[in-house]
């Protein structure tokens, strides 16, 4: 089947060249920023090595992402990422800190299913109740211990690098195979199973409503009810990443610039939003029914410390002190308002400084993993200790080069697409996604961790990269993504 092409008239294809064209000139210092941060007291030019020896897999005629059935693909895929996955829980003893430990003493209430009290709204302002109350239900099934928590994650990473595999069939298969094979080896999330993050749940409900929406305008009339569905996934995204607002803009952005017709549109949007609005309000009647609490999302803490230029944007003590000095959420709202129009309007050029040493911050660093794995251990063996000076500096290094990889390469593939040599609507999806996401952490909160839910949306931009390097940018080879229907037909059906 032919790939998809822009329809005449369309918007879109103009619209998602602009876009990559943006996004590929953001990720130029991004790249050098991550070269930069890369640990030094480690031979580059091994992982060089190892970039070249996958290129040239490649493009040989033995490749396994063109040569393997579907079936023995995904059996390998899985099999990959369980076995990094579940050596990397029972080989490092992490213990919870931070926010993580925070989640884990909520969940551990949570699964009591009794009315919590006491709380005040301090508590109540945890940004990301939609996970520690998955974390609950889960120990409520499975008893309350550090090993069931990590466990869940193998199994929320399980169930996104399938939804992701899905999604990604529509990219083409080879393209699919090659990002969904970065998922699997992804040395960041690997390392990162091993803390209690709402990131985990955050990326799979990100995903499934990403995969959901595409389903339902590739469908026929019968399935326009994925968008509900999709809606749906979006409200948990929602409920467990408050920050990931933009979703829904971006969603409703997506299906206004495809080629279909206005009432097909509105049908997708409205189902969409009704579900997103009605997910999010089920949730907060049955937090109330059954702990008897509200959780806050509206706060602006992340503002506060978003706009604070000695911090470099991220998290710090002086500013989570004053948002919680006050009596309720709103006045310290109203306080975050001001401060943080003050500091960008009395000098905007200090804040633009700030922007960009926030995006090159968050978007070009993939150590996180490691260094919050790593934190707060317990009592190593003496084998461990050992061994953990060189295991400590490789894997460092193995994530951050690993990043610089699929940076390099995503930056080619928004060139394939500016150049209008790679045209397929669901690259719009992922562009828009990206920006928003990138102008929404310019002003708002930035850490390297917060860009994980994004990832896999480079790896696929990274795999287009890869496969356009012939210098023609061929289309993959393989399955193909069905075209959209004009407005006089009905979609066709989505891929099996």
């Amino acid at each position: 089947m032919n790939p998809i092409t822009p329809l005449p008239g369309s918007i879109r294809s103009p619209f998602e060249r602009i876009l990559a064209w943006i996004l590929a000139w953001i990720l130029l210092p991004v790249i050098f920023f991550a070269i930069e941060i890369a640990p030094k007291d480690t031979p580059a030019w091994v992982f060089a090595l190892l970039g070249i020896a996958f290129f040239w897999l490649l493009k040989s005629r033995s490749n396994p992402f063109t040569s393997l059935s579907p079936r023995k693909f995904l059996l390998l895929i899985v099999g990959l990422f369980l076995i990094l996955r579940l050596l990397w829980i029972f080989s490092v003893s992490t213990l919870p800190v931070s926010d993580f430990a925070s989640y884990n003493v909520l969940a551990a209430d949570i699964a009591k299913l009794k009315p919590l009290t006491g709380l005040d709204w301090r508590i109540l302002n945890v940004p990301a109740w939609g996970y520690p109350v998955v974390l609950g239900l889960w120990y409520a099934l499975v008893g309350n211990s550090l090993l069931m928590a990590k466990l869940l994650n193998i199994l929320l990473g399980m169930a996104a690098l399938l939804v992701f595999y899905k999604f990604s069939l529509y990219f083409g298969e080879e393209n699919g195979r090659i990002a969904t094979f970065f998922f699997a080896i992804w040395p960041a999330q690997v390392l990162y199973t091993g803390v209690l993050a709402s990131e985990h749940l955050g990326m799979f409900t990100l995903l499934s409503a990403m995969l959901f929406i595409n389903m339902a305008v590739y469908g026929s009339k019968k399935r326009i009810w994925l968008s509900a569905l999709a809606g749906v996934f979006a409200g948990f995204t929602y409920i467990t990443r408050s920050g990931l607002a933009y979703f829904v803009p971006a969603a409703v952005l997506y299906i206004l610039l495809l080629s279909m017709s206005f009432k097909w549109k509105m049908a997708h949007i409205g189902l969409f939003v009704s579900a997103f609005f009605l997910t999010y309000g089920a949730y907060l009647v049955g937090m109330k029914t059954v702990y008897g609490v509200v959780p806050i999302t509206n706060s602006l803490n992340t503002l506060l410390s978003g706009t604070n230029f000695e911090s470099s944007g991220g998290w710090n003590k002086e500013d989570a002190q004053d948002f919680l000095s006050f009596n309720t959420v709103q006045e310290s709202n109203a306080f975050v308002k001001q401060v943080a129009m003050r500091r960008i309007f009395n000098d905007p050029a200090q804040f633009l400084l700030l922007a960009s040493r926030k995006v090159m911050r968050m978007w070009g660093d993939d150590q996180y993993g490691f260094l919050w794995s790593t934190m707060n251990l317990a009592v190593p063996t003496p084998i461990a200790k050992a061994i953990k000076p060189v295991v400590n500096t490789y894997l460092l290094a193995i994530s951050q080069y690993f990043l610089v990889f699929i940076l390099i390469f995503s930056f080619i593939g928004c060139l394939g697409i500016g150049l209008k040599r790679v045209s397929n609507p669901s690259n719009l999806w992922l562009l828009s996604l990206l920006l928003l996401a990138i102008l929404f952490h310019t002003v708002f909160e930035a850490q390297p961790r917060y860009h994980f839910p994004f990832s896999p949306l480079f790896f696929l931009l990274a795999a287009q990269g890869l496969s356009g390097i012939s210098f023609n940018f061929k289309p993959a080879q393989g399955f193909q993504s069905p075209p959209l229907s004009t407005p006089q037909e009905e979609p066709l059906e989505a891929p099996k």
